[in-house]
């Protein structure tokens, strides 16, 4: 009996080199790009603020610390219990380094003491409590303050607050707008 030989085409070992040279020279197929974090540097000013990222405590800027996030938009909130909070928004994007850095402002009180009672009273533009004593917290620096009441005369004076945690005291005695 006749032993079969397995057909072998010459051309076999050709077309395997030529198949492996076409899969050579084909680009490579694009993955998708591995989104990488980004890094926050996070600092304030005065130092020693709480730094807090979606209500959960993340840190302390006594030093400088860094914070390692998924690319995307952040709200960072700065406390110290003698300054004002802040809340700053970053951009994280992918592979770069953020610099966030807070400024709080220190803020000192206001007391208002007005004759007669209940008068409205405005700081800054900002309508107030109507009572005829009231204390303010506010931040360090010059304000407006005005006080009016129906049938008297209003008064608006400057004030500066100009320390930390100063209390400035300003009283006003209105008129009635017949006793010019």
């Amino acid at each position: 009996m006749l032993k079969k030989k397995p057909i072998v085409h010459k051309n076999a070992e050709f077309k395997n080199r030529e198949k492996t040279a076409a899969a050579e020279s084909l680009p490579e197929q694009t993955q998708p790009a591995k989104i990488q974090p980004g890094v926050v540097e996070i600092s304030s000013f005065p130092p020693g603020a709480d730094v807090y990222l979606n209500k959960e405590l993340i840190g302390n800027t006594e030093k400088n610390f860094f914070k390692t996030l998924k690319p995307g938009k952040y709200i960072f909130r700065f406390v110290i219990s003698v300054f004002d909070q802040t809340e700053l928004e970053v951009t994280v994007k992918s592979g770069e380094l953020n610099q966030v850095n807070a400024r709080l402002s220190s803020f000192g009180f206001l007391t208002v003491i007005a004759i007669p009672p209940r008068v409205t009273c405005y700081i800054d533009g900002q309508k107030q409590e109507d009572f005829p004593v009231f204390k303010k917290r506010l931040k360090v620096g010059e304000h407006i303050v005005r006080v009016e009441k129906d049938g008297y005369l209003p008064q608006e004076e400057r004030i500066l607050i100009s320390t930390h945690n100063q209390t400035v005291s300003k009283n006003f005695i209105l008129k009635k707008e017949n006793e010019q």
